[in-house]
Formats: structure tokens, C-alpha cells, sequence
């Protein structure tokens, strides 16, 4: 090994606390966004009707016959 490079364990060792320290740090930061969400999802009015199957939307031509209608 040259003299002048570093040794790579010196390296390796110097990374692995900052790199432990940002796992830590992001662990934190999904727990707190987890709760987060699940604070949101529990302010959702359960009686909400659940998508475009439970509405009564009507087909694409209907809704183009009523504009053609309306501009008449």
C-alpha cells in the first residue's frame, strides 16, 4: 500500500457512526411520519362514498349529450 493513501479501515470506521447516526435518523423520521398518517386517515368521515363505483357518474356519452343539449 502507497503511503500517502489512507488506510480503509480508518475509513470505514470513521463512516459507520454518521452512517449508524443517519439510520437512526430516519427510522425517527418514518415513525413520525407514520403517525402522522394515521392521525389523517382517522379524520376521514367514514360515510364518504367509497370511489367512482358507489357514485352515480353516468356513461362519457350521456354527459356529452347533456353539453350538446345545453348549448342548443
Amino acid at each position: 500500500m502507497e503511503p500517502d493513501q489512507p488506510d480503509l479501515s480508518a475509513v470505514i470506521d470513521g463512516a459507520g457512526p454518521i452512517a449508524g447516526l443517519f439510520i437512526i435518523l430516519l427510522g425517527v423520521a418514518l415513525f413520525l411520519l407514520w403517525r402522522s398518517m394515521n392521525r389523517q386517515l382517522r379524520k376521514i368521515d367514514p360515510e364518504l362514498p367509497e370511489g367512482p363505483k358507489s357514485v352515480e357518474s353516468g356513461s362519457a356519452e350521456t354527459k356529452s349529450d347533456q353539453a350538446r343539449s345545453a348549448d342548443s
